[in-house]
Formats: C-alpha cells, sequence, structure tokens
C-alpha cells in the first residue's frame, strides 16, 4: 500500500498516514510459519521469496480481478463503457461492488473448504504453546 501525505489543519503541518498496516489483518502468520518450518534450513531463503511472491500476484491478481469486475458490471448497468466513478449514478457502483463482493466472498468460501479437506484428510499435529508444526 504505502504513505500517503495530507495536510493537518495545525499550523500547515503535514501528517503522514501509514496505511499499509491496515491489510495486515489479512496475512497469516501461522500460514507463513507452516511453511517454513516444513522447508529444509538450507531452503528457507528461496521459501520465503517463493511465499512473498505469491502473496503478492495473489494481491495483484486480486485488485485486478475486483477492478475489472467492478467496472464491467458498472458499464453493463450503465449501458456504456465506464472507467472511472461515475458522478450521480451510486446505484451503478453498488450493483458492481454487489458482484466484487459476491466473488470474494466464493473465492473465500472454497479456499476455506480446500483448507478444511486437506486439514481433514491428512493427519496434522500442532503442538500448543509452540511454534512448530508438524504432519505426521
Amino acid at each position: 500500500m504505502g504513505s500517503r501525505i495530507l495536510p493537518s489543519s495545525n499550523n500547515n503541518r503535514v501528517e503522514k498516514l501509514d496505511f499499509k498496516g491496515s491489510f495486515s489483518f489479512f496475512e497469516n502468520k501461522l500460514f507463513s510459519l507452516s511453511i517454513m518450518s516444513s522447508v529444509p534450513s538450507n531452503k528457507l531463503g528461496i521459501a520465503g521469496s517463493i511465499n512473498a511472491l505469491v502473496r503478492n500476484l495473489g494481491m495483484v491478481f486480486g485488485i485486478s480481478l475486483a477492478t475489472t469486475l467492478l467496472y464491467n458490471r458498472m458499464s453493463h448497468k450503465l449501458g456504456y463503457r465506464v472507467v472511472d466513478y461515475v458522478l450521480g449514478q451510486e446505484q451503478a457502483f453498488i450493483y458492481g461492488m454487489k458482484l466484487v463482493y459476491i466473488t470474494a466472498a466464493t473465492t473465500c468460501a472454497i479456499g476455506a473448504l480446500l483448507t478444511a479437506y486437506r486439514l481433514l484428510t491428512k493427519n496434522v499435529k500442532c503442538e500448543i504453546g509452540t511454534e512448530i508444526f508438524s504432519e505426521e
């Protein structure tokens, strides 16, 4: 994400607002830990790099898909090509965002089902109180 510089009302001071941490909710540390603990120590660098690459590609494709769906549905609703927010046409934006949220929820549900299937078909042992996950 990054930072945004906004003027402050106090003596034209500039305050720096950092939005980078606002999406850390979606980043699961246990997921990264389980990946890193399953890799031999001489391969930790490449495993961490691939993990970061996949996470970044997921963000890029997710944002691209959401934007494409939003403007496609807005264009469908209004009857002409839309490439930006159309003032006075809030119903078109809501119509497009509805499909974006339904698609995101469906994708999350599929991911949760695949994870549940994986966990139920394998014996996964989690040691409480430690940071080590191992498969038997």
